[in-house]
């Protein structure tokens, strides 16, 4: 579950009996929850694994010290292979890598537009930090899909099969908008015995306008197929 401080001013609102003045009649409540377990009809299971994103802001306008909640997260781990009820280890894995969505090759940890197109990095409040003007909280993801690997439990660890390796960038709209973030490329490796990395898998963009709403949407181009440009 991921949580934000939500005030109850009404009686019979959940929260409201947590004080007895507005500002602390606040408590922490889900805005989004996550799939953590599945079971299938024959019992076998498999389990869902996230890292939260915690961030602070200047709840009823008290920028110091900032209140925190989660701002956002990621999916990190999907074990399978388990049976329903059973806590041992899974004997089969997928992880999921992130990246930061600047693409600069420094500086990332200091924020401009040039480096963070997307991200609304200036929302960000450590919880050491004075939150002057963030009053409410604000919902997003610092990172990007970056790799997938595929692991097998043998001997008591986890070893390595197959590997995907995602490339982005950030592609001009055509228009007044931010750069849009961009699936580059897909390279495959094989991870058994040693590493074969296949050639990648590219994507090229094209712009296919749509005349009634006059903006440009960036069309998928596979590489080695047709492709047509078409107006919706």
């Amino acid at each position: 579950m991921w949580w934000v401080p939500v005030n109850g001013n009404d009686s019979g609102e959940p929260c409201y009996s947590a004080g007895t003045t507005y500002a602390t009649r606040f408590c922490k409540q889900a805005w989004r929850w996550n799939l953590d377990y599945v079971v299938d009809p024959s019992g076998n299971a498999m389990s869902y694994w996230y890292t939260s994103e915690n961030n602070y802001y200047a709840k009823n306008q008290v920028a110091s010290p900032g209140t925190e909640y989660i701002r956002g997260g990621r999916l990190t781990r999907i074990d399978y292979g388990l049976r329903a009820g059973s806590t041992a280890a899974a004997p089969f894995q997928v992880a999921f890598m992130g990246a930061v969505r600047c693409l600069a090759a420094t500086g990332c940890d200091t924020y401009s537009k040039a480096k963070w197109p997307d991200t609304p990095y200036d929302q960000i409040c450590a919880s050491t930090a004075t939150c002057t003007g963030k009053f409410a909280p604000t919902f997003f993801t610092r990172y990007r899909l970056s790799n997938i690997t595929t692991k097998i439990r043998k001997a008591g660890a986890y070893a390595n099969v197959d590997s995907w390796t995602f490339a982005h960038e950030f592609l001009n709209s055509g228009d007044v908008s931010d750069g849009s973030l961009w699936l580059k490329s897909i390279t495959h490796s094989g991870l058994v015995g040693g590493t074969v990395t296949e050639p990648p898998i590219t994507f090229d963009g094209i712009q296919a306008h749509q005349p009634r709403q006059h903006h440009v949407r960036w069309g998928l181009v596979a590489a080695a197929l047709p492709v047509a440009d078409h107006h919706e």
